[in-house]
């Protein structure tokens, strides 16, 4: 350590360390109590501070430098802090300073610091400096070399990635070239179908000279992932790239995600260079040792051929049809009340205030048309100007920021109930957890959050499921949909499935808890007996309006050839349709946003006139 003081007035004194200059400014204490400098504080600088100080206190008199004489000040300085810098410390000097005149001797041998040995303190002895030192800059080279095999690994990680998505979209490009165009309507032609293991039940039209090879083009054609896959017929058998496609043109093939296509001519539409096998492979047996005998049950669930859950709901809604009509065999009095198309929903509310009208049979004239249809209706209340239920995506909730008095809940409880017993329908565009509440008085575990998803677009609702099934998480999209329900936790995979269930019950459990009580109260103990949460969970698979449910329902008698094709043309049309379009379309045929238990529409044919 050198003290360089100053030459002159212009110079400022400065500290020597490893002959590198550390710049002081000359706003400071000699005795360390405050040292302000134009660079980094050093541990050299760190020291020379605490050495000031105990030089100080060891004095054991008050100094006043503001009050010295600057050639005095740096008198006292030289004679307390440099003994202190100088002691088991190693003196140097560099070839450009001139130590005898930069560097005063110590002579004020009556200070009591030079009578006692002082420790060497944080700093050490020159040894332990060095070894302080070379341990520091071999940690500093490790770290270095360490963040660098990072990167390195990094780069290299990102650069493969890269290479895979090239590849990968190089070989859907290449499927989607060899897939053949869909014939025209006219043309003789099969549907095939097929459940994708990402986007569920597709469908293409191929001519009935195509083989398989052709599905297999069109599969791989639509998403970059997955690269190997193979399909199944529903009895279990694997198909081959050179099956006629005639053999699976009337079921629906199951989609399995493998690590390597089969070796058969279906591994090479994809633009794959073309492999000679040797003369003893066989295919046949390549396809019967590498997969099972039955499709992964998991890809079996929802499928058209498979309908015991269906057959169990239409069991359950019958017989919920039998208690319902012994229920409304009660009913001994009518009552006739007339309304008008405007303010409806207000006048239906004033007439079911009266807690005594849920066991008559309502008999109702609107605009002097005469009906028996008592219909919830779902639309805004006139009184307060705001929504008592709210739209979100395909079905309605409870709009709980409109404030309205425990007699308009009680009021629609009576009409939910009056309207069930004498049509045996219930409010089937509510949320089902919201129904579960009102009618079953519980919730089963999964039904919120099942019905929170009903609640979103079909945007939001595969997001969420990408990320709950571990498909793709996509944090800033799912963020997006959390901040509309105002969750303030941070969503990873490891967390979301309990974010989403604590979401639903939030919204659709807690919430609306008060509302559903009072709407309750307007309901009699016969009514929740009636409904069990078994026959509301059937009720929502077999009315409302889904694809499936439509097509169930779609009949027709044609009478000739060219009526079979174009019913034929129709179901196509319809399977393709998306959820909401499918409900349009029931809305425009029927007027009804539900499915009626039982009943069928037929598609009836008119030839219209040349």
């Amino acid at each position: 350590m050198i003290f360089q003081k100053p030459m002159s007035k212009q110079q400022t004194p400065q500290f020597l360390f490893a002959n590198k200059i550390l710049q002081v400014t000359q706003d400071y204490n000699y005795l360390g109590l405050k040292l302000t400098t134009n660079g980094k504080f050093t541990i050299a600088m760190k020291q020379l501070a605490d050495k000031a100080k105990h030089a100080m206190f060891s004095t054991k008199k008050k100094v006043d430098f503001h009050s010295l004489n600057p050639k005095l000040a740096i008198k006292i300085f030289d004679s307390i802090i440099s003994p202190i810098l100088l002691y088991n410390s190693e003196t140097t000097s560099s070839g450009h300073l001139d130590t005898t005149s930069n560097i005063e001797n110590v002579e004020n041998a009556s200070s009591p610091i030079l009578s006692q040995p002082v420790e060497s303190g944080l700093m050490g002895t020159s040894e332990k400096c060095m070894r302080f030192l070379h341990k520091s800059a071999e940690e500093l080279r490790q770290s270095e070399e360490a963040d660098a095999q990072q990167e390195q690994e990094r780069i290299e990680t990102q650069n493969e990635q890269q290479l895979t998505e090239e590849h990968l979209e190089d070989l859907r490009k290449t499927r989607e070239s060899q897939v053949p165009s869909e014939p025209d309507i006219a043309e003789d032609h099969v549907i095939f179908c097929v459940r994708h293991v990402d986007l569920g039940v597709v469908t293409h039209a191929f001519l009935p000279q195509e083989k398989i090879a052709a599905v297999h083009d069109w599969i791989g054609s639509l998403q970059k992932q997955p690269e190997h896959f193979r399909f199944y017929l529903p009895r279990g058998n694997v198909l081959t790239a050179e099956q006629s496609m005639v053999l699976a043109s009337r079921c629906t093939l199951t989609m399995e995600v493998c690590e390597a296509e089969t070796p058969t001519a279906a591994s090479y539409p994809f633009g794959s260079p073309t492999v000679h096998h040797s003369e003893s492979y066989s295919p046949q047996e390549t396809v019967s040792s590498g997969s099972s005998n039955n499709p992964p049950q998991i890809l079996m669930e929802g499928d058209e051929d498979v309908n015991e859950e269906d057959t169990r709901a239409a069991q359950l809604l019958q017989s919920l049809e039998q208690r319902r009509q012994e229920a409304f065999q009660m009913f001994l009095d009518e009552k006739h009340v007339i309304f008008s198309k405007t303010n409806l929903v207000q006048q239906l509310l004033d007439l079911y205030a009266d807690d005594g009208l849920s066991g008559y049979k309502m008999r109702v004239t609107i605009d002097e048309y005469d009906t028996l249809v008592m219909v919830f209706c779902v639309s805004s209340l006139p009184c307060s100007g705001s929504n008592f239920f709210q739209r979100m995506a395909e079905h309605y909730t409870l709009a709980l920021q409109s404030l309205y008095s425990d007699s308009v809940y009680e009021a629609l409880g009576r009409l939910m109930e009056n309207q069930f017993l004498m049509c045996g329908t219930l409010p089937l565009k509510l949320v089902e957890a919201l129904l579960h509440q009102l009618v079953a008085a519980r919730v089963d575990e999964n039904c919120p959050e099942r019905s929170l998803l009903s609640m979103m677009t079909t945007r939001e609702r595969r997001v969420i499921n990408d990320a709950n099934y571990g498909r793709n998480f996509c944090t800033a999209r799912i963020l997006e949909i959390l901040a509309a329900y105002g969750v303030q936790t941070f969503p990873h995979p490891d967390n979301i499935k309990a974010i989403v269930v604590e979401v639903a019950r939030a919204q659709l459990v807690r919430k609306p808890f008060y509302a559903l009580t009072r709407m309750k109260e307007g309901m009699s103990a016969t009514f929740r007996s009636l409904v069990t949460t078994d026959d509301i969970a059937a009720m929502y698979r077999v009315c409302v309006p889904t694809t499936r449910n439509i097509l169930n329902i779609l009949y027709s008698d044609p009478k000739d050839p060219e009526e079979a094709k174009t019913f034929r043309w129709l179901l196509r049309y319809v399977s393709e349709l998306s959820k909401e379009s499918a409900s349009s379309l029931l809305h425009f045929a029927t007027a009804c946003e539900m499915i009626i238990p039982g009943k069928r529409v037929k598609v009836e044919f008119e030839t219209c006139p040349k």
